[in-house]
């Protein structure tokens, strides 16, 4: 069995996959989801519970959107083979990396270009 938790209150569905590490959480604001990974593998929950989108599921007309217990519980998410759930994972995870590289090459040009424009035109 796995761990998914997600966030039901304020930040709606944000989810994080429970590695067993010691962590503080606030309670009332994360649903600990207790996954049976024979059927559902817990990075494509993971990825299913990112895609959802959460303020449907909302409350209404509050200060702090929250996410109830049997809203949550109504979340359709489709469950195909667990090999398939391995290569859309697998397929997820290979543009996640393409998008950091990406980001940090990004990251760099902006370094890079501030430094040279405060080479040749100085300070403000």
């Amino acid at each position: 069995m796995g761990q998914v938790l997600i966030s039901a209150a304020g930040t709606l569905g944000k989810t994080v996959v429970f590695d067993g590490k010691p962590s503080y959480f606030q309670d009332s604001n994360i649903v600990w989801i207790d996954n049976d990974e024979t059927f559902m593998t817990n990075q494509f929950l993971y990825y299913a519970l990112g895609n959802v989108k959460w303020e449907n599921y909302a409350t209404e007309r509050s200060v702090i959107p929250r996410i109830y217990n049997n809203k949550l519980s109504s979340v359709e998410i489709p469950a195909p083979p667990l090999s398939e759930q391995q290569r859309i994972v697998e397929e997820v995870e290979g543009y996640e990396a393409a998008i950091s590289k990406a980001q940090a090459v990004m990251v760099g040009c902006a370094e890079r270009k501030k430094a040279v424009l405060e080479k040749w035109l100085g300070r403000g």
